[in-house]
């Protein structure tokens, strides 16, 4: 019986390696995007309260990170990190910081907690 899938039976291809990649490259169904904590830029805004462009304004800046891309080219972003950091922007607007302090106080709290970690790693 012949198999349906044509890479089965061309002699080029790799069909383990094909066919992991296949499975790869599958579409993350909602319920297991959410699982893992993936967030499209909309469901971002919503909970966090801002506009979609606010959040890829704050993207093209630096001061948030797209975690995963889907095929259709979607952004998506780590729930926990986003919201977090979101919050963090919000904040430093209220109190009146520009954008381009608010990227300096991003980079020392990074710096820091790099500093932090190596310290913690040579008590060990």
């Amino acid at each position: 019986m012949m198999s349906r899938d044509p890479a089965d039976n061309h002699p080029n291809i790799n069909n383990r390696r094909f066919r992991r990649n296949k499975r790869e490259g599958m579409k993350l169904t909602k319920k297991q995007r959410l699982t893992k904590g993936l967030l499209f830029v909309g469901e971002v805004a919503e909970l966090a309260q801002v506009l979609p462009s606010h959040i890829a304004f704050y993207t093209r800046e630096g001061l948030l990170k797209v975690c995963a891309c889907t095929r259709g080219g979607y952004n998506l972003y780590k729930r926990d990190i986003t919201l977090h950091k979101l919050s963090l922007i919000q904040d430093f607007q209220n109190k009146g910081l520009s954008l381009d302090e608010i990227k300096v106080k991003f980079n020392n709290g990074l710096k820091s907690q790099k500093e932090d970690h190596n310290e913690d790693a040579n008590d060990l």
